[in-house]
């Protein structure tokens, strides 16, 4: 169930920003009109992920020189607790109360050189204008606000999470910054099935002559895919985000690689 997936990717997502240290940046005083930010970075927005929950705290902007794209933000809320919803049991109410009214906002892209985000801040739940930090912290990432933009700069690829405010945990923002891409297949190759919003049909519908497949960006719902032994490799591209599981029972050999997000069936 989708549901029991989210709340996996949130406890998941939430030890990632939970890892902090101490050091504090001061922000400067916030001023209004902020400008609209550019594009969406690769052509990829919340149009291309129809029923996956989109942040409204935060939008991110990626600037690279004159570049400057949105990127979309993503965000998995914490679950209220109610006994026999979804599976509910009485071991549940206690880590969800915890964590109720929490929420995990998070970006993911890919960069050389250095980049800097622009994170515009739209909800009311983070307080723009106190206290921010960056973390890791070893990296001393300083910030600037501008209005409700908090701006900063980074020099190497990595995870790092943006806390606003005494309770910015509560609501962080998570920035997967990964490094530039390069172990990518051949799409234009005949051994590759390329796949577009895949259903378990189009799975099953792959002829034998194939050896991998390839989940272009956006969202695919597979369900469970028992890979067949003709299955050499499965590549996420950056963007996909697959629904489903993929069952590799005596086949050790299979690549599975690639940037996208593959979250289990229920």
């Amino acid at each position: 169930m989708r549901y029991i997936k989210y709340k996996i990717l949130f406890f998941v997502l939430f030890v990632v920003v939970s890892c902090q240290g101490e050091e504090q940046y001061e922000l400067d005083i916030p001023e209004p009109n902020i400008p609209a930010t550019g594009e969406y970075l690769n052509g990829l927005g919340p149009h291309n992920y129809v029923d996956v929950p989109i942040s409204d705290i935060y939008e991110v902007s990626v600037v690279k020189g004159e570049s400057k794209e949105k990127v979309v933000v993503f965000k998995n809320s914490c679950p209220t607790f109610e006994l026999g919803y979804m599976d509910m049991t009485e071991n549940d109410f206690y880590p969800l109360d915890i964590f109720k009214n929490r929420t995990i906002n998070w970006v993911n892209f890919s960069f050389d050189g250095e980049v800097t985000l622009e994170v515009k801040v739209l909800s009311s739940k983070v307080s723009v204008g106190s206290l921010t930090k960056v973390f890791p912290s070893r990296h001393h990432v300083t910030t600037t606000t501008n209005g409700n933009v908090v701006s900063f700069t980074l020099t190497r690829a990595g995870q790092y999470s943006l806390e606003i405010g005494a309770d910015g945990y509560k609501n962080g923002l998570v920035i997967f910054a990964n490094p530039k891409e390069t172990d990518i297949p051949d799409f234009s190759s005949p051994v590759n099935a390329v796949l577009t919003n895949a259903t378990k049909a189009d799975l099953q519908s792959i002829p034998a002559s194939v050896t991998g497949v390839c989940f272009e960006a956006g969202v695919h719902d597979i369900g469970v895919y028992n890979i067949p032994s003709n299955i050499k490799s499965i590549y996420l591209k950056d963007g996909a985000w697959v629904y489903g599981s993929l069952i590799l029972d005596g086949k050790p050999g299979v690549k599975i690689y690639g940037r996208g997000v593959c979250l289990p069936a229920g």
